[in-house]
């Protein structure tokens, strides 16, 4: 080829070529920075999960971090007939995600329980597992109140969580008389 119009091209195979950009190339673009976002939303959602937060959480508010950042994405690069929808559609994740913590935060939450054991009660390190000795398990002597943080139910039974000190099954102890509520939070 020389680089003259010839009949089936129009130019030669030295020539840069010119038009649009390989839709395919831009895909990948795209598909690489959502993947990059929603892999930061993760890792943001990950440290906020340090501070306590459930597990399940963590996993919508990564999902609704990465749904925002793709719809984003599709309204500042995807076809223009389609780029308000797409802003729409990405306030209305964020507005349901600054709901969800609003309820998150300002729902009834009991932070703890006070009980009474009702005789003395040897603590184990792991819910649902007997002590390994009973002479270096804390224990708690009957008629004082404890202060429970949060429970978990193994094999159906309900296991009380005493802080750094251990588990005690909930059948061994009763709610002080001015206790707020029967359980406190889930663990």
């Amino acid at each position: 080829m020389t680089g003259r119009v010839e009949q089936g091209t129009t130019e030669s195979a030295h020539e840069p070529r010119s038009g649009p950009p390989d839709p395919s190339a831009r895909n990948r673009a795209v598909l690489l920075l959502e993947v990059t976002s929603g892999a930061v939303a993760a890792a943001v959602a990950a440290a906020i999960g340090v501070s306590g937060l459930p597990v399940w959480a963590i996993v919508a508010m990564v999902a609704g971090f990465t749904a925002v950042i793709a719809l984003w994405t599709k309204a500042a690069i995807g076809p223009v007939g389609e780029r308000v929808r797409s802003l729409w559609g990405a306030s209305l994740v964020l507005a349901g995600l600054i709901a969800g913590i609003l309820i998150y935060v300002n729902g009834p939450t009991v932070p703890f329980v006070n009980y009474v054991a009702n005789k003395t009660v040897t603590l184990s390190g792991v819910a649902g597992q007997p002590p390994s000795t009973e002479f270096d398990a804390p224990t708690m002597g009957p008629e004082v109140e404890n202060s429970a943080n949060c429970y978990v139910v193994v094999h159906g039974q309900i296991w009380l969580e005493f802080g750094h000190n251990g588990w005690a099954p909930a059948a061994d102890f009763h709610p002080a008389p001015d206790a707020h509520s029967a359980l406190p939070r889930a663990c």
